[in-house]
């Protein structure tokens, strides 16, 4: 989604939020940005989510400099 234009980014979202897709791959950056968020509080909110996979296992040995985006996942289910 990061390369998508707002329309398009949109359109994904709302496939999403009308069940028609099944895994969407995202960075943290974008799932955590203003536009993004709401979607994800409401899905959430409705237990639509069940599991928030992050393939950057390359970045494990490298963790003093580990995006701290990617430790904003856990509060998630906060919201």
């Amino acid at each position: 989604m990061k390369k998508m234009g707002g329309a398009s980014r949109s359109a994904v979202l709302q496939r999403l939020m009308r069940g028609e897709l099944k895994v969407l791959f995202t960075t943290p950056e974008q799932a955590f940005s203003s536009s993004c968020l709401p979607y994800w509080k409401e899905m959430i909110a409705q237990n639509r989510i069940s599991r928030i996979v992050v393939d950057e296992a390359h970045l494990l040995r490298q963790w003093e400099n580990f995006r701290t985006q990617f430790q904003s996942f856990g509060n998630l289910r906060k919201c």
